[in-house]
């Protein structure tokens, strides 16, 4: 009885709020964007943001004509085009007892939608590269994105199942080389910021490996 009552009590002083659901929400919203190989050029709807990695404070108005078609473009790489995805804001849905003050304002500036997800890795595909390469790649950097607070971890302790599995997915004829060459480069790799930083780092350390340069990911 007593949540009941907490809850009626918010939702009416929720309600009492002559903003908009902006108050909650805002009508834009931060995308971020970063890409395996540097430089990358995006474009949202033909306009240019800048080059990757880049963080965009996007409107979320779709009353103009927006259409959220992102393009990222590099030299030597095939182009790659797709619409952000959106989804109904439920944020929003706390103020629509006004509709002709509050919700009309919500659908007009964009704010009953947020944009998900709002984080995104563009894996670029070299021109003339093949499709199994290709799909390697993008397998082994989606591994090392997802995992790369784990290997760290196991780079801490100088072992552990997900170095040795990324050591194996690079190549299992030089798995234990790989695996100690990342760890002898382990306090540079720990230093990594986030989870790109931290697979750059890798990959720098075994382009300076004697023969590891072509494990890179």
């Amino acid at each position: 009885m007593g949540k009941r009552l907490l809850f009626v009590v918010l939702a009416s002083a929720l309600m009492q709020l002559n903003g908009c659901a902006t108050i909650f929400s805002g009508t834009t919203e931060e995308l971020k964007f970063d890409a395996n190989v540097p430089g990358v050029r995006l474009t949202i709807d033909g306009q240019f943001k800048g080059t990757l990695p880049l963080t965009v404070n996007q409107s979320r108005d779709f009353m103009h004509g927006q259409e959220f078609i992102v393009k990222f473009e590099a030299p030597g790489y095939v182009t790659q085009e797709f619409k952000l995805k959106r989804e109904f804001n439920w944020i929003a849905v706390l103020d629509i007892t006004s509709i002709p003050t509050s919700g009309g304002i919500d659908y007009y500036t964009g704010a009953l939608m947020r944009f998900e997800p709002n984080e995104y890795h563009i894996q670029m595909q070299k021109k003339g590269r093949s499709a199994s390469e290709f799909e390697r790649s993008k397998r082994l950097w989606q591994y090392a994105l997802v995992n790369y607070r784990r290997l760290q971890l196991d780079l801490a302790r100088g072992r552990g199942e997900y170095l040795e599995s990324l050591a194996s997915a690079l190549s299992t004829q030089r798995r234990d080389e790989i695996r100690e060459h990342a760890l002898r480069h382990s306090p540079t790799l720990l230093e990594a910021s986030d989870a790109h930083d931290f697979v750059r780092r890798l990959n720098d350390a075994l382009g300076s490996g004697p023969g590891l340069r072509a494990y890179r990911m």
